[in-house]
């Protein structure tokens, strides 16, 4: 029996590891393509050529801006090159799921285990992946630091109200199930262990 994981594929890891793109290319690239991944994130749509599509129709072409010729070639160039790897990725057998995708998934499998409702798991997930977002790596994710500086940011950046301040800190306190009240996670907490195989 193989009992081996799938590898873990990591767009914004091999990006940065091309050696046929140049720094102002993976800069570019990355921007466009955490844009996706965002617009992908809040519309629960699964990696592909399918919302590929959709986010360059919805977001690149009609969002009321107007763009330059040598963005528009870049950023296709940017989606050729994604949809290039999420192809190698498949062939491979890899787990092409994001850092913010895993999480969320990962949460929702713990919050099933505790039988939480499926509105709460949802809203939940969605917050978890949004501070998944923001920490980029599964590392600084597990680090209670970067959770306080993402409570800043949808405080005073994002400037969110009081009601939706606290569904946020439920959601990263959901996250951190199992640790001390300033969010410090225990190596083995319940939702420390779910979390463990997708850590770096």
């Amino acid at each position: 029996m193989n009992n081996k994981s799938p590898i873990r594929c990591c767009w914004r890891e091999d990006l940065e590891a091309s050696r046929n793109l140049t720094p102002q290319q993976k800069n570019g690239f990355t921007m466009l393509l955490g844009w996706f991944e965002n617009f992908r994130l809040r519309k629960t749509l699964s990696p592909g050529r399918e919302a590929a599509v959709l986010f360059w129709r919805t977001e690149v072409l009609h969002d009321g801006k107007e763009r330059e010729q040598w963005q528009l070639d870049q950023w296709a160039e940017a989606m050729a090159w994604y949809l290039n790897w999420f192809r190698a990725c498949q062939h491979k057998g890899g787990d092409h799921r994001s850092i913010p995708e895993r999480m969320r998934d990962a949460s929702d499998t713990f919050g099933m285990r505790r039988g939480l409702a499926r509105r709460t798991r949802l809203s939940y997930g969605s917050w978890i992946a949004r501070y998944g977002a923001f920490a980029k790596t599964a590392n600084a994710a597990m680090d209670p630091a970067v959770a306080s500086e993402f409570l800043g940011w949808i405080v005073k950046e994002q400037q969110c109200s009081y009601a939706t301040q606290k569904i946020a800190l439920n959601s990263l306190a959901f996250f951190f199930k199992g640790t001390s009240d300033n969010l410090i996670p225990r190596k083995w907490s319940p939702i420390s262990s779910t979390l463990c195989w997708f850590e770096t």
